[in-house]
């Protein structure tokens, strides 16, 4: 629970960090599939934030899809080549997702951050 509350509130992690870290700690998101999320899986209705993963919309916790709505409004091309909106991790080449094995390595960086204990939260 103290992972997800530092991925939701610490606004010394990086963005990016703060993000894939809540959404292993939430729904056990592998990096493999936070790579290939897109902008056009986040969206909002009157009352509430989703992210659709496997053609189901899962409700998101207001902090997060604030982190959410802050990265997109970063991104400095949304619209890859191919037309797919990328979230949130836009690779080193335009129009191709973050490397995984990057994307570990950044997180370790931060080892308060676990990749593998997801369950955790669900205690």
């Amino acid at each position: 629970m103290a992972e997800l509350r530092r991925c939701l509130t610490d606004t010394g992690l990086p963005l990016l960090v703060r993000i894939i870290g809540a959404l292993v700690r939430l729904y056990a998101l592998p990096l493999t599939r936070n790579v290939e999320l897109t902008t056009d899986q986040f969206h909002r209705d009157a009352e509430a934030a989703y992210l659709t993963l496997d053609r189901h919309p899962v409700l998101l916790p207001p902090a997060l899809a604030a982190l959410l709505d802050e990265q997109i409004a970063e991104l400095h091309d949304p619209l890859t080549p191919q037309g797919r909106r990328h979230l949130p991790l836009p690779g080193a080449v335009p129009g191709r997702p973050h490397n995984p094995a990057g994307l570990a390595d950044q997180m370790r960086q931060h080892s308060t951050i676990s990749l593998y204990a997801p369950h955790a939260t669900l205690r």
